[in-house]
Protein backbone atom coordinates (compact mmCIF):
# COMPACT_ATOMS: atom_id res chain seq x y z
CA UNK A 1 0.00 0.00 0.00
CA UNK A 2 1.10 3.50 -0.83
CA UNK A 3 0.87 6.91 -1.17
CA UNK A 4 -2.97 8.33 0.13
CA UNK A 5 -4.32 4.94 1.05
CA UNK A 6 -1.50 4.34 3.29
CA UNK A 7 -1.23 7.21 5.16
CA UNK A 8 -5.13 6.63 5.36
CA UNK A 9 -4.74 3.12 6.79
CA UNK A 10 -1.81 3.95 9.27
CA UNK A 11 -4.24 6.61 11.34
CA UNK A 12 -7.10 4.58 10.96
CA UNK A 13 -4.52 2.22 12.62
CA UNK A 14 -3.09 3.58 15.02
CA UNK A 15 -5.87 5.09 16.87
CA UNK A 16 -8.27 1.41 16.66
CA UNK A 17 -7.17 0.45 20.16
CA UNK A 18 -8.98 3.42 21.41
CA UNK A 19 -12.11 2.60 23.52
CA UNK A 20 -12.97 7.08 22.96
CA UNK A 21 -10.70 9.54 22.13
CA UNK A 22 -8.96 12.89 20.71
CA UNK A 23 -6.03 13.64 18.59
CA UNK A 24 -5.14 17.36 18.14
CA UNK A 25 -2.48 19.10 16.05
CA UNK A 26 -0.39 21.04 18.09
CA UNK A 27 2.48 22.36 15.81
CA UNK A 28 3.12 22.20 12.16
CA UNK A 29 7.02 22.50 11.28
CA UNK A 30 8.04 22.74 7.12
CA UNK A 31 10.76 21.34 5.76
CA UNK A 32 11.15 21.13 2.67
CA UNK A 33 8.84 18.20 1.34
CA UNK A 34 7.51 17.27 4.76
CA UNK A 35 5.53 18.36 7.51
CA UNK A 36 6.46 17.84 10.98
CA UNK A 37 3.10 17.72 13.04
CA UNK A 38 3.33 17.60 16.93
CA UNK A 39 0.43 16.38 18.43
CA UNK A 40 -1.32 15.91 21.91
CA UNK A 41 -3.47 12.27 21.86
CA UNK A 42 -6.11 12.53 25.03
CA UNK A 43 -7.67 8.65 25.20
CA UNK A 44 -8.93 5.81 26.78
CA UNK A 45 -8.17 1.83 25.70
CA UNK A 46 -11.82 -0.20 26.12
CA UNK A 47 -10.25 -2.30 28.93
CA UNK A 48 -9.24 0.80 31.38
CA UNK A 49 -11.18 3.52 33.28
CA UNK A 50 -8.06 5.71 33.45
CA UNK A 51 -7.19 8.04 30.38
CA UNK A 52 -3.85 8.46 28.85
CA UNK A 53 -2.15 12.10 27.41
CA UNK A 54 0.56 11.54 24.84
CA UNK A 55 2.68 13.93 22.92
CA UNK A 56 4.04 12.59 19.80
CA UNK A 57 5.09 13.40 16.23
CA UNK A 58 3.81 12.59 12.70
CA UNK A 59 6.01 13.39 9.84
CA UNK A 60 4.04 13.67 6.16
CA UNK A 61 6.51 13.59 2.89
CA UNK A 62 4.56 15.53 -0.03
CA UNK A 63 5.15 15.06 -3.39
CA UNK A 64 3.35 16.78 -6.06
CA UNK A 65 0.68 17.86 -3.77
CA UNK A 66 0.13 14.91 -1.87
CA UNK A 67 0.70 12.89 0.69
CA UNK A 68 3.25 9.63 -0.33
CA UNK A 69 4.28 8.94 3.56
CA UNK A 70 3.53 9.15 7.03
CA UNK A 71 5.98 8.22 9.46
CA UNK A 72 4.98 8.08 12.92
CA UNK A 73 7.30 9.10 16.56
CA UNK A 74 6.72 8.14 20.12
CA UNK A 75 9.39 10.50 21.05
CA UNK A 76 9.24 13.91 19.56
CA UNK A 77 12.22 15.55 19.50
CA UNK A 78 13.34 12.37 16.56
CA UNK A 79 10.84 13.92 14.17
CA UNK A 80 12.42 17.20 13.32
CA UNK A 81 15.76 15.08 12.96
CA UNK A 82 14.79 12.92 10.29
CA UNK A 83 13.02 15.13 8.77
CA UNK A 84 15.90 17.19 8.29
CA UNK A 85 15.26 20.03 10.26
CA UNK A 86 18.10 21.54 12.70
CA UNK A 87 16.85 20.50 15.83
CA UNK A 88 14.05 21.52 17.81
CA UNK A 89 13.92 21.13 21.82
CA UNK A 90 9.94 20.11 22.30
Amino acid sequence: MQGREAVKHSLTQSRAGWAEGTSEPEEFIVVDDRIVVFIHAHFRIPWSSDWQDVRLADVYTFRNGKAIQMRAFADRQNAPRWAGSQGTNR
